[in-house]
């Protein structure tokens, strides 16, 4: 009896960690929202999310309103995007303009590979959002992408991307990066894109980076010093109230400095 126990025993805990395994990655099922067939809503255990079908391998990410009027997103915790071609054949290539806004749930977010283009706003508003995961298929961080994601400390930048575009993390003061956080491949940082981001410290080298747009880009950041080889045009307040800032290296060809 003893023996027949403890195998019992053995069997539910395999059995139990074998189900918190597959919880981690819930399949993705594709259903059909609207008589069209255009809009469809992705769901699983936690989360229902509208997309627009474009083509059979061109699928956007995006809010869709509903016959109610209402938003088609809900859910809460982690939302990982990653598996939804494997597990249904979606392949999302497009996010659009505030796609999962004001999503309060939300915890952690992975988007996956195949997402090529980041409207704007993407997660404004996502208050509780503390890690994000960016695809490796993406050039470029949209404008306000995690505006007003006050909770947020952590994204990974996927090398390969180019661009860091309007106040993409204007005002994240929980947000933590150094220099081994940012891809070598930016080329583009515009306006206000790291303003009061007190805690993106350091050494900053940016061996490709030629272009500024607008101003205050690290105003008030907790960056020490600043390498861009082939920046020629420095905009006005670049590291403005930046108390920590000791050294900035450019081009030797620099024709302004705002």
């Amino acid at each position: 009896l003893g023996e027949i126990m403890k195998k019992s025993s053995i069997f539910i805990s395999v059995l139990a960690a074998s189900m918190m395994m597959s919880s981690l990655h819930a399949a993705w099922t594709v259903e059909e929202y609207n008589q069209n067939g255009c809009t469809h809503t992705i769901t699983d255990g936690n989360w229902e999310i509208g997309v627009y079908k474009y083509s059979d391998d061109k699928w956007s990410l995006g809010k869709v309103v509903g016959q109610n009027g209402s938003s088609y997103i809900a859910g809460s915790g982690v939302l990982d995007l990653r598996t939804v071609e494997a597990d249904c054949g979606v392949v999302l290539k497009v996010s659009n303009n505030g796609a999962l806004e004001k999503v309060a749930g939300m915890t952690e977010v992975y988007l996956p590979d195949s997402l090529e283009s980041v409207g704007g706003n993407t997660f404004t508003g996502c208050t509780s959002l503390t890690n994000a995961v960016l695809g490796s298929g993406m050039k470029a961080v949209g404008t306000r992408m995690f505006f007003e994601c006050s909770s947020l400390q952590k994204v990974l930048l996927p090398e390969g991307i180019e661009e860091i575009k309007d106040e993409a993390f204007d005002r994240l003061k929980n947000l933590v990066m150094t220099q081994e956080d940012f891809p070598s491949t930016i080329t583009t940082i515009r306006n206000c894109a790291f303003r009061h981001c007190s805690k993106v410290t350091g050494d900053l080298v940016f061996p490709n980076l030629t272009t500024f747009t607008g101003a205050y880009h690290f105003q008030g950041a907790g960056v020490t010093s600043f390498t861009a080889p082939k920046l020629e045009d420095v905009p006005k307040g670049l590291f403005n109230d930046s108390k920590k800032f000791t050294k900035f290296v450019c081009s030797p060809n620099v024709t302004n400095i705002g």
